[in-house]
């Protein structure tokens, strides 16, 4: 019996060694948090390039601290009787590219690969909003990849919910320690981001 709990242990630090191994160092964020939402974006087709960018089997990945702080957030969010979703994570290089160029090159809104990489690329950025427990999503300025003036976090949002809803939102990434930006309400990087470095690709 001994034995073989022996053997079942080993077999399960060996497995979780190899998952390690695969995210290149990250962790799936439902793994860190099972209450965490998540609706990955480039999986399908409802995004700026109108394909999918990801495998169908690509999970939301961070570095570890990252997730960590995005359990917090989640946490936080709970109080209000919110929970996080998760749009985009961990982004591979090449979907970067296919999305650099359906966007016409809008450095405003999505990083240049090839001078500046993504933080996503890193590991260490998420575009997040708020979803009732049920997973239904609370009403926000605007839908994901919305590239205009609409989606900057000042602009006056003349709706009381959807300004009640942005600033829970921010609260919670905030008091959790990520940073916003000014033209995408739903993309926060952790505060730490500038101690990492980029992770072109996974192996799946």
């Amino acid at each position: 019996m001994i034995k073989l709990l022996t053997f079942l242990s080993i077999l399960i630090m060996l497995n979780s060694c190899s998952t390690y191994d695969e995210y290149a160092g990250m962790v799936n964020v439902q793994h860190t948090d099972p209450n965490i939402l998540v609706d990955l974006k480039y999986k399908g087709s409802d995004n700026i390039t109108g394909k999918p960018l990801y495998k169908k089997n690509m999970p939301a990945l961070l570095r570890q601290a990252t997730a960590n702080r995005l359990a917090d957030a989640n946490r936080r969010a709970t109080v209000y009787g919110y929970r996080i979703l998760v749009w985009d994570a961990y982004r591979p290089q090449e979907a970067q590219i296919a999305l650099w160029e359906a966007s016409g090159k809008k450095a405003g809104y999505v990083a240049d690969p090839y001078t500046k990489p993504s933080l996503h690329t890193k590991g260490v950025a998420v575009d997040v909003t708020l979803a009732y427990p049920d997973g239904t999503t609370v009403v926000m300025p605007t839908k994901f990849d919305d590239f205009s003036h609409k989606a900057a976090p000042s602009t006056f949002q003349p709706n009381p919910l959807v300004r009640r809803n942005l600033r829970i939102l921010r609260e919670v990434m905030t008091e959790s320690g990520f940073q916003h930006i000014k033209t995408e309400w739903w993309h926060f990087l952790d505060q730490n981001f500038e101690k990492y470095e980029t992770i072109p690709k996974i192996d799946s």
